[in-house]
């Protein structure tokens, strides 16, 4: 095998510094908005805000990222997601 191929082979899929950096930015910034509250390590937002965009799932694996970066949740725990106008669970 060549060694082309064995560093094909070791690629993983991490994310970036500066990706979580940005990602931790925008959702304070939702946050001082008052677009988003935690509440009992809960996130509780706009139900718009999820379908919002071309890929909705891409936004809750970032909001995943998001509370596990900040310490709301330990990675591999369920994040649970409400929408602030309801109380419905949304995930």
């Amino acid at each position: 095998m060549t060694s082309l191929k064995k560093l094909r082979k070791q690629k993983r899929s991490v994310t970036p510094v500066s990706q979580t950096l940005k990602l931790i930015e925008y959702f304070t910034k939702l946050k001082d908005q008052e677009l988003l509250v935690i509440k009992n390590k809960a996130i509780y937002i706009y139900k718009v805000l999820l379908t919002l965009g071309d890929n909705p799932t891409a936004f809750v694996k970032n909001l995943y990222m998001y509370a596990i970066a900040t310490g709301l949740i330990n990675n591999g725990d369920k994040l649970l997601i409400v929408d602030i106008e309801t109380d419905e669970i949304l995930n």
